[in-house]
């Protein structure tokens, strides 16, 4: 499995034999541009006592902040987009 949001790293690997992980919500079109290629997607969800620990560390990486906060966005401004 590969665990990338990262369309570069998936081009590169091209590979039906691996699965792809996303986080649930982020790059919703990515997860269905992978499956309508043959992909296998899966979903990651962070879950159980220590979900919130281990979310607000991993936010705590400038980078996956950077990361989460462009794609929130992005997610948002294509939904306002489609409502037009």
């Amino acid at each position: 499995a590969i665990a990338t949001h990262d369309e570069e790293l998936i081009d590169k690997t091209n590979n039906k034999f691996y699965d792809y992980e996303l986080l649930y919500g982020v790059r919703r079109d990515l997860q269905k541009n992978l499956l309508n290629r043959g992909y296998r997607v899966r979903i990651y969800v962070p879950f159980g006592t220590k979900w919130l620990p281990y979310t607000l560390r991993r936010l705590k990486e400038w980078k996956n902040l950077k990361f989460v906060f462009i794609n929130v966005f992005r997610e948002w401004y294509s939904c306002l987009i489609k409502k037009k």
